[in-house]
């Protein structure tokens, strides 16, 4: 397995948990690249180490807000699926899903992250959490049926590539808050 792989499996799976199979052989087509590969202007909205809500409201210039696609809830934590969208626009900004563990977070957050209406790094930002962001690798995926109905691109031409990145939130001692995979649209 390639080392770029490594830092992100559990990442990935969230995907796969949520999309059918309809892709050739039955695979989601997606490569892990090196973020020298990541080209503009995806480079600049991915390669960094800040959370995705806050670089999508200032590159986008409007608040964000979250649409879940299907949500599975436990004890223990929230796997969802979402879509990123301009508040003002609705254009679709991101496409992903993630894991948030719920005894990590603080629990003034609790009720907005099982709602499901605010982005989390927008819910952890207005909370005052302190967090880091650590990209775990970054990838390509071609964006089938699923993912391109989530971003608005049926009825349009399709790019060959999307270009994404898995993503860790973590709390001030390391601990995991969220694993996330974001996916950028055309």
């Amino acid at each position: 397995m390639p080392s770029i792989l490594r830092s992100c499996p559990r990442s990935l799976e969230l995907l796969r948990v949520f999309l059918r199979d309809d892709g050739p052989g039955g695979r989601l087509a997606l490569e892990m690249i090196h973020a020298a590969e990541v080209p503009q202007p995806f480079h600049g909205l991915l390669v960094h180490e800040r959370d995705m809500t806050s670089t999508l409201t200032e590159a986008h210039g409007e608040e964000i807000s979250l649409v879940v696609l299907e949500q599975r809830t436990s004890e223990t934590e929230v796997v969802r699926h979402v879509v990123l969208s301009g508040r003002e626009s609705g254009r679709p900004l991101e496409y992903g899903a993630s894991r948030i563990r719920l005894d990590a977070l603080p629990a003034s957050a609790l009720d907005d992250v099982l709602e499901g209406k605010k982005p989390l790094g927008g819910i952890l930002n207005a909370e005052g959490t302190p967090y880091g962001s650590c990209p775990g690798g970054f990838l390509r995926v071609r964006p089938d049926e699923q993912i391109a109905r989530a971003l608005g691109m049926n009825g349009r031409p399709r790019p060959e590539w999307l270009f994404g990145r898995c993503n860790c939130l973590t709390r001030g001692d390391g601990g995991t808050i969220a694993e996330v995979v974001e996916i950028l649209p055309p």
